[in-house]
């Protein structure tokens, strides 16, 4: 099926130099950066319907990714928690976000794989200490349940569901093993694709994310693109040193540049660190170069 709206690259509220969501709005249509990731980088804010409601006059594009809309009480989401408060709280963020996503005319809300451990909020991005770690088998067990529960509600909505994978880090993987993040692999993603078979879920790939478990796991990430490609609705593009995700803006030398153009199906998402916009407006060239002449289609 084609899909003929322009083929915009959307910019993460990650990568504005402020917390405000009227400041950033306002920043993103001063410089003409039409659509917009609202994420966890925005302060809560009880007025955050009305804000949006009135941005409408700028024709600005929305889509929804993880913790938006932020929470006064700081959590991590882990739909693969063992402890039922958390997991429900967790499922109950993101069945809000759907909703939300629905009233935006998003296409999807993207939201984070699970852990197989309940990380603290100043855990993620660095270093992890699990006081205990449930078996990994049995963390997919619950993950794949709150899978099929939030699909189910992104298939009322007429939205979907897109699972990002995972970051693991060298010093999250002792002897090189992986036993704290799920969906860290392209097996792991299309096993959760076969087990859900829904076309309502699809897949958020972070190449941040994939450059750094590459190196820690040692597997090719270009063959990891080419494995769940046809599942993938959007992409969270920057670079990195392959240590850490440094969410770094990018040119067109970064690469994944040469790649892109594989993937005229999915939804490209600019998600550095807080830039100058003439950084984040290269940014943009770089992949909309890389796009050029491809006709975006939809995959069903």
């Amino acid at each position: 099926m084609q899909d003929h709206r322009s083929r915009e690259v959307f910019v993460s509220s990650g990568s504005f130099a402020t917390t405000s969501l009227w400041e950033m709005i306002d920043t993103a249509v001063v410089n003409g950066l039409p659509a917009i990731e609202l994420s966890a980088s925005l302060e809560p804010d009880p007025h955050f319907l009305d804000t949006l409601q009135q941005s409408r006059k700028h024709r600005l594009r929305y889509l929804v990714h993880n913790y938006f809309p932020a929470s006064e009480d700081p959590f991590v989401l882990n739909l693969a928690s063992s402890q039922s408060d958390i997991r429900n709280r967790s499922l109950a963020h993101c069945r809000l976000a759907i909703e939300l996503s629905r009233a935006l005319g998003a296409e999807f809300y993207s939201v984070h794989a699970g852990f197989a451990f309940d990380p603290a909020p100043g855990e993620l991005g660095r270093r992890m200490h699990p006081a205990a770690v449930q078996d990994r088998e049995e963390a997919y067990r619950i993950f794949l349940q709150s899978v099929h529960e939030l699909t189910a509600h992104a298939a009322k909505n007429a939205v979907r569901l897109a699972i990002e994978n995972n970051v693991l880090t060298c010093e999250n993987a002792p002897q090189g093993k992986n036993s704290l993040l799920l969906m860290v692999e392209a097996e792991e993603l299309l096993r959760l694709s076969e087990d859900v078979r829904s076309p309502y879920l699809g897949f958020l790939i972070d190449v941040g994310h994939l450059a750094v478990s590459a190196r820690t796991l040692g597997f090719d990430p270009v063959q990891f693109l080419e494995m769940v490609g046809g599942k993938t609705l959007a992409f969270h593009l920057s670079v990195n040193d392959g240590r850490t995700d440094q969410n770094l803006p990018f040119d067109s030398t970064a690469w994944f540049i040469p790649l892109l153009k594989g993937f005229a199906h999915a939804t490209m998402i600019l998600e550095c660190r807080p830039a100058p916009i003439g950084e984040i407006q290269s940014s943009r060239r770089a992949v909309a170069a890389a796009l050029k002449g491809c006709q975006r289609q939809s995959k069903n």
